[in-house]
């Protein structure tokens, strides 16, 4: 809410300490949120491993009630660092053919994602 200022004046760094206490906490859209603002440096440094990792943390706690995470729905709007990032993850976690150049990944690589991810 800080980050729209939706109940008082927007204030991006206390949105992404907020978003950043939610870490454990399996919440699509906060993961989402919180990878959105690393991405692009907003409320604190730009960081795009970490925003990478939470990416891939929103599609892992995905609802089928809500939109689907940007990681998926919005590739091209992500930087291209992190997408490297991404690619990078999805190699070391169980894809072996996500491209390491930003580009984005084969088909299905969602579903093939989440499988390798429960083991």
């Amino acid at each position: 809410m800080a980050r729209r200022g939706l109940g008082g004046k927007v204030d991006a760094a206390a949105a992404l300490a907020a978003l950043d206490a939610m870490g454990d906490v399996c919440h699509a859209d906060a993961a989402a949120e919180l990878a959105d603002m690393l991405d692009r440096g907003e409320g604190g440094r730009r960081d795009s491993p970490l925003a990478a990792d939470r990416f891939l943390r929103a599609l892992e706690c995905r609802s089928r009630f809500y939109a689907p995470p940007r990681v998926t729905a919005r590739w091209g709007s992500i930087s291209a660092q992190t997408r490297v990032e991404i690619g990078k993850m999805l190699r070391e976690r169980g894809l072996p053919d996500a491209p390491l150049d930003g580009s984005a990944p084969p088909k299905g690589w969602e579903e093939r994602y989440l499988s390798a991810r429960k083991g």
